[in-house]
């Protein structure tokens, strides 16, 4: 979803009003790109984008794209940060206050000095994730302003300090044996070097990126096949339809730029954890994300080997000829429709020769317990994608 919100004032004090507001609602990865003008943070349901527009020499247009949740907690920010409040207006204009005894009032935030120090007075939300102070780049220091950054452990928790502290160690104790034995002339015992091991960085989940993928006739699950993220898709090629399993979205979709057998283009749609994207047709559908979480996926389980040959011209039940679970669904002889019965319902054109009316595979079909599985015309392969 995307909500847009007019403001007045100056630029730069206001960059640093909407950081803060983030904060005070428990927003996580709070960072500014300043070229881009862009905020992006993680909320409650997962990334939160905020483009700041000139709109004017004195007014400035805050625009929000998130879950319809941390579109509302970025206005309860909004709101606490200014002390003033906002309508459901679609365009909302008003004044930051300035920091002043009476801002301090209207804010609740005590300060000793009509800097923006005002803004440093934010509290933590949570003790046990307060691990480093936050500088504010504002001349000051911020070291007891109670701003906290979120994730970034001290030195004395870091991997590597504790693999200097043993190497300190190790030199020690061998610089004290060579000096305890004098000028004997017995050999000096050799030192037992023990391998330190040191841990490999791994890549915070959290961290947003820029994300591309082409996919085809399928069902998608958003956070295992594909990654959290706003997309925009373009149909690469052919045509059919897509549709999200939480209703966020239904269209037809074609490459043919008169528009007469659906959309070419579909902009901005929020991929959010656990919803399933459905691709129907001959339609290969390119994704792109300026900000997708992309090591927060996780892998499908494969814990089925074995593929399933089905002849064409009689149905199956899952459960019965072959095991419940999830198939990547195959053409291997003739051309006809598949289709399912039960809770999960499918109907594709498909042959083992791709045309414009007919695929050759489908991506990570359902098959629970008890489905109906129909061949007219067509025999498939059941290839286990695991769940």
């Amino acid at each position: 979803m995307k909500k847009r919100i007019i403001v007045k004032g100056d630029y730069e004090p206001l960059t640093q009003n909407i950081r803060i507001a983030l904060l005070r609602v428990g927003f996580k990865n709070v960072i500014f790109e300043e070229e881009q003008r862009q905020f992006t943070c993680m909320g409650r349901d997962g990334l939160t984008r905020i483009t700041l527009d000139l709109v004017d020499a004195e007014h400035t247009a805050i625009v929000i794209r998130a879950s319809q949740w941390d579109i509302k907690q970025v206005k309860e920010g909004l709101i606490l940060q200014s002390g003033n409040p906002l309508s459901d207006d679609e365009v909302e204009e008003f004044q930051w206050p300035e920091a002043d005894a009476s801002f301090e009032a209207a804010s609740g935030l005590q300060s000793e000095n009509d800097s923006l120090d005002i803004f440093a007075a934010v509290e933590a939300k949570a003790d046990d994730q307060k691990i480093n102070t936050m500088d504010l780049d504002d001349g000051e220091d911020d070291s007891n302003s109670g701003i906290v950054e979120y994730g970034k452990k001290p030195f004395y928790k870091k991997w590597w300090f504790y693999g200097t502290f043993i190497l300190i160690i190790g030199v020690g104790a061998f610089v004290w044996t060579a000096l305890s034995r004098g000028n004997t002339n017995q050999p000096a015992p050799q030192p037992t070097v023990t391998p330190v091991a040191t841990a490999t960085p791994t890549a915070d989940p959290n961290v947003p990126q820029a994300y591309t993928t082409e996919l085809t006739s399928g069902d998608y699950s958003v956070g295992m096949d594909i990654p959290v993220g706003v997309y925009q898709m373009v149909a690469a090629s052919g045509r059919g339809t897509i549709d999200t399993e939480s209703d966020a979205l239904s269209e037809a979709m074609t490459m043919d730029s008169t528009g007469s057998n659906g959309v070419t283009t579909v902009e901005a749609l929020d991929l959010v954890q656990g919803d399933i994207l459905k691709i129907r047709g001959t339609l290969q559908l390119k994704l792109e994300s300026e900000a997708a979480l992309v090591n927060a996926r996780t892998k499908r389980k494969v814990t089925e080997s074995t593929h399933y040959t089905l002849d064409s011209g009689f149905s199956y039940q899952s459960g019965v000829e072959f095991p419940a679970g999830t198939y990547n669904l195959k053409a291997i002889r003739g051309s006809g429709v598949i289709r399912t019965a039960g809770e999960f319902s499918v109907t594709e054109n498909m042959g083992s020769t791709e045309d414009r009316t007919m695929v050759t595979e489908m991506k990570n079909i359902q098959l629970p317990q008890g489905t109906t599985l129909s061949l007219e015309g067509v025999s498939v392969e059941l290839i286990p994608v695991g769940e």
